[in-house]
């Protein structure tokens, strides 16, 4: 969980500790979303796992792969962060679907970020 309420769940590709100032964790994203402001729920807005499937990517796939996708996450912008596992987070109700899930009905070319970017602006 960021600072600002954004939820990333993914695998972690890198990280870089080695300056305060740039301290970071590069992400690949499996889904996304925010908490909401006063449930402190999680919302998942994108689901990259099931549209990299959809889309045959994998980590090595061309023309595109999953590498593509990869989030760079400044560490002093982490509230929270913990291990994922799949099995005890739907033990917790976490694996049912979502209210929020942009990522629904995407055009083929349209990938989970392409979304993120026009939401941004």
């Amino acid at each position: 969980t960021m600072k600002s309420r954004r939820i990333y769940i993914g695998m972690i590709h890198a990280s870089t500790f080695e300056y305060e100032s740039t301290k970071n964790i590069v992400l690949i994203p499996m889904l996304s979303g925010y908490r909401d402001s006063k449930t402190l729920k999680l919302a998942v807005e994108h689901n990259y796992s099931k549209w990299y499937a959809e889309h045959d990517i994998t980590l090595d796939s061309k023309p595109k792969d999953a590498m593509s996708f990869r989030k760079v996450i400044m560490v002093d912008q982490i509230e929270s962060l913990s291990l994922f596992d799949p099995a005890s987070a739907a033990a917790l109700s976490m694996g049912h679907p979502q209210e929020v899930e942009k990522s629904q009905g995407n055009d083929d070319a349209d990938s989970p970020d392409d979304k993120s970017r026009d939401a941004a602006g």
